[in-house]
Formats: C-alpha cells, structure tokens, sequence
C-alpha cells in the first residue's frame, strides 16, 4: 500500500511504499505511524506537524494533456471529432490538460488552395461551430482540466487580416478566447505542465521534414507540432551519455481530406495525440490515436466514429 504524508510547516508530501517505508518514515522524524492513522480516522491534524493525507491530494506520478490540432471547422473529419469525445469520456478523470494547437476553423481555404467545396460557410458559422465544440469538451473534462489553444495561421492571423480587410464586421465574429486559459503567440512554444523538456506549438514549417526544422529552430527543446495534418517523427544526431538526442513529433489533424486533392494521394493522416509526463524522471510517451476507415484504436480498445453523438453543428 502506498501512503502519503504532509509536512504541514513546508507543505511537502512525501511518497511512502508500505508500511516498513512508513515506520521508517516516522523512526527519522520521531513521530509515531500510529499517531498519523488515529489522527487521520479521526479528522484531525496531529501536534506533531505530519499527516497522512488521501491518494487524491497527493501530486499525480504522471501528468496528461489531450492535443488536437486543425479540426478546420466547418470541414472537420466527424468521426475524428466523435472518436475524441469517446476518448475525453473515457480517460477525464486522467486529464490534467487539453491543448488545441490551433486551426480550428478554416477560414476559407486550407494552404494556398482555393475552396472547391459545394457547400459555403461563413467565419461566423464556423466560429460558432469551435466555440460549441469546445463547450463539449469542457462538458466532458470539467472546468478543473487548463485549456491552452496556440494561436496559428487559419484562425489568428487570418481573423487579423480579415477583419482589417472588412472593417465593418469588428465585432460580430464571436469571440471564444474564454473558452481557454492560455492563448500562446504564434511561434512561441508551450511547455505543458510547467516542465521544460518537450514544447508545443502549431507549427512553422511546411515541407517534407517540417519535424527536423522546427528542431533546428527549437534546437534546446522536443516540440509536438500539427499544421501539416500528417504525423512524422525526426530524431537529432546531438544525443550524448548524459543528454538525449532531441526529438521532433508531428501529430494527426481533425480535419476532412478537401476536395481539391481530387482523388491524388496525400499523407494526410486523422487522430489527435494523448502526452503522457512523469515531472520526478523528466520521462514522457506520445500515444497516436489514429482514425482509419471511422475506427481508432487507444490503449486495445476499438472506438467506432461516424455516429456524432455530441454533434457540434
């Protein structure tokens, strides 16, 4: 059994592997074990200074962002957006935060492609559209979870350019910057949890190894990108004995393939990522949650989209 004490002078809270680690514990800091359980059965706190304290108010040995990127609303992929849902029901109680690395409308057309699509949206439809999609997800993961969205190239700097070249419709975009609680400037990267090992950003670069660029760019850091909308993963030659060589990831988009590729072959690829960090070691795990013909695969379970259950639209 694992047992957590609280140093209520300094506030530090101490991992104890059984009981033995407890007496051990105690015998150092000449207090009784049976001191801290007949205070802690009783709802008290002991003169001595120490207390057991619950699992739950104990730090979390690993810490969990959810990251999406490029949902392009109103051109998302469904049943990427549906298999999210799933797994935000089915892992909330593990999130610690949910990073948006943006694009999250599309604003037109995707790169330098123009729109071919049949059906129109305006940047007020889909604005609306993000804005209730991100209600939904706060409905799953609560207002506990930080919301960070980095600012990128279809939402942020287009609004700017588009609301410069339209003056007149300042103001009636919706807003939804409440929706998170950090918004982080194009190009800066956004270290999850605080720790200083592994960067998030949007992305810069576009070409065949965007991963390797943003390393030379971020040369001190990991960085996590989207922007391209496929997954790729570069390893730099600096690793030495005492240093690991950095590593560069890029992760899935939400969005649908657009008509314009007309039936050409691309490497677009659809899912979001789960980051896993471990602050003690300075370890941490990507999963890809993959979406393929509407089915994902997370942790050996199935997850079927196409069925929108929480549509946003």
């Amino acid at each position: 059994m694992v047992y957590y004490v609280k140093n209520k002078a300094t506030n530090e809270i101490t991992r104890l592997d059984g009981l033995r680690k407890l007496d051990e514990f105690c015998d150092k800091n000449d207090i009784k074990s049976n001191t801290l359980f007949r205070a802690k059965a009783e709802g008290r706190s002991t003169l001595c200074g120490f207390n057991l304290i619950d699992a739950s108010e104990a730090p979390k040995d690993v810490l969990t962002a959810v990251i999406v990127s490029d949902i392009h609303f109103c051109r998302e992929s469904k049943e990427s957006v549906s298999i999210l849902y799933q797994v935000l029901s089915d892992i909330k109680e593990e999130v610690d935060e949910f990073i948006d690395l943006g694009d999250g409308v599309n604003n037109d057309a995707l790169s330098s492609y123009v729109c071919v699509e049949d059906k129109k949206y305006t940047l007020y439809e889909e604005v609306v559209a993000y804005k209730n999609h991100m209600d939904n997800v706060i409905g799953f993961l609560g207002k506990e979870v930080k919301y960070v969205v980095t600012q990128d190239n279809h939402f942020h700097l287009r609004k700017k350019r588009f609301l410069a070249e339209n003056p007149a419709m300042v103001g009636l975009i919706p807003d939804i910057s409440d929706r998170f609680d950090e918004e982080v400037p194009h190009g800066k990267l956004y270290f999850p949890f605080n720790q200083k090992r592994v960067g998030c950003i949007h992305g810069i670069s576009i070409n065949d190894y965007f991963t390797k660029k943003h390393i030379e760019m971020y040369g001190g850091y990991d960085v996590i990108c989207g922007h391209t909308h496929t997954m790729q993963l570069y390893v730099s030659p600096s690793g030495t004995t005492d240093i690991p060589p950095r590593r560069s990831y890029g992760i899935p988009s939400m969005c649908s393939v657009m008509e314009y590729l007309n039936g050409r072959p691309s490497r677009q690829v659809n899912g979001f990522a789960v980051l896993t960090y471990n602050i003690e070691s300075n370890l941490y795990n990507i999963e890809y949650v993959v979406v393929e013909n509407s089915t994902a695969m997370f942790r050996g379970k199935l997850y079927k989209g196409g069925n929108i259950w929480h549509t946003v639209f």
